[in-house]
């Protein structure tokens, strides 16, 4: 894609360093308390995983037993462990339920920052036209003060031309108000910007305007989405995790074996030693966990109905959304920012005219006008052609990479 490269500046920070669109949007990231608080989550969720499915710890008994006799007492020293065998299964399957929660942690955090790294490319491009609209709002107020004292330099002008000459005056106040105006836009264009950066000044940002739109078609999209969608991932995950919890429910069905040994010394009256060694199991006779059986697999169903719907569903937001990017794409295409030149320089030749006398005041005011909406119209096609395209790519499970680009 063909672009140019604009410098982004206001009219008080040409000191300030410059930034690259992907530098302001990893500055966000990097400075995000949500993204930092995700990956904090992934990491305890990752330390679960590399304990989930070892052995229980055994346990160890101590003790002193007395014995009374009519002979004497005697007196036995107790050391007894135990050590569970959990059934054949039970650990795989709290490996991979560990796993599901780790991998959902992490489609998590990818979305997030889908969502944040769109949003901050949307401002910029927001606090970029908020600059362009200062900058043209400043050249039509100087040229109205250019037309204003041409008007006012003429002797013993005619009563029409007093008239003119009180319009331009007119209007001059109106320019000045909608400049204040739009100078406060991009101070507010800014410091939305700058929440996510907290930046001590406006700097430079290098970026360029959308010129010709992607070509995207359904089939190649409805690809991507099935492979890198977060929100597809996640509800396919949640269909797995449900079906592990399913696996450990039926694995606790029986606890599994308990290990025991045991050693006794005793002194006194009858000393002697007793070794012992032992297995204990629960029988599952009454309970078998049958109600967390029978409740995965409720849920393992109710899952995949949520994982067809989600699917369905952003089928459809992708059919739609590539008919609105396409047309927004040929209004793009229309109102190109390379059309902003001749734009200017059409207006100069408005402004040669009036100033020969060759146009009057109520035509020139209406080339003005005709040229303020034109240039608010490529403007406008910007900022609804990145809304579209963000949006068709982050269905996809993308980003722009840039502005422009």
């Amino acid at each position: 894609m063909v672009f140019f490269i604009l410098i982004l500046a206001s009219t008080f920070c040409h000191s300030e360093p410059t930034y690259s669109v992907n530098q302001i949007v990893d500055l966000a990231l990097k400075r995000s308390s949500e993204i930092k608080a995700l990956k904090l989550e992934a990491k305890a969720k990752q330390v679960e995983l590399y304990y989930a499915g070892k052995w229980e710890d055994p346990h160890l008994e101590l003790g002193i037993d007395k014995k009374e006799e009519s002979g004497g007492n005697t007196h036995f020293g107790r050391v007894s462990i135990s050590q569970s065998l959990p059934r054949f299964g039970k650990m795989s399957a709290k490996r991979n339920l560990a796993f599901s929660q780790y991998a959902i942690s992490e489609k998590i955090q990818e979305q997030a920052e889908i969502t944040l790294r769109g949003e901050i490319l949307r401002l910029i491009l927001q606090y970029k036209i908020s600059l362009e609209k200062s900058h043209h709002a400043k050249e039509r107020l100087d040229r109205f003060k250019v037309v204003a004292t041409y008007l006012q330099s003429r002797p013993f002008a005619a009563p029409q031309k007093r008239a003119e000459a009180i319009i331009v005056k007119s209007k001059l106040l109106i320019l000045q108000k909608e400049l204040k105006q739009l100078e406060t836009s991009r101070r507010v264009a800014w410091n939305a910007l700058n929440v996510y950066l907290e930046l001590p000044n406006e700097p430079l940002i290098r970026t360029s305007w959308y010129r010709q739109p992607q070509k995207f078609e359904l089939t190649e999209l409805i690809k991507k989405f099935e492979q890198k969608n977060p929100q597809l991932r996640q509800q396919q995950l949640l269909v797995s995790q449900m079906e592990y919890a399913h696996e450990l429910a039926r694995a606790e069905s029986w606890s599994g074996l308990t290990l025991l040994s045991s050693y006794e010394d005793g002194s006194g009256f009858s000393p002697e030693k007793k070794y012992s060694l032992g297995l204990s199991f629960s029988l599952p006779t009454w309970n078998g966990n049958r109600g967390a059986i029978e409740g995965t697999e409720s849920k393992i169903a109710a899952e995949r109905l949520r994982l067809i719907w989600v699917r369905e569903q952003f089928v459809q937001l992708l059919k739609s959304s590539l008919e609105v990017y396409r047309t927004l794409g040929n209004s793009l295409t229309e109102l190109s920012p390379d059309a902003i030149g001749k734009m200017e320089r059409d207006m100069q030749i408005v402004d040669i005219g009036f100033r020969k006398g060759q146009i009057d005041l109520m035509t020139y005011l209406e080339a003005d006008a005709q040229h303020l909406e034109e240039l608010n119209a490529v403007f406008e096609s910007q900022m609804d052609f990145y809304n579209a395209f963000s949006q068709l790519l982050f269905l996809v499970g993308e980003v722009p990479q840039g502005i422009g680009e």
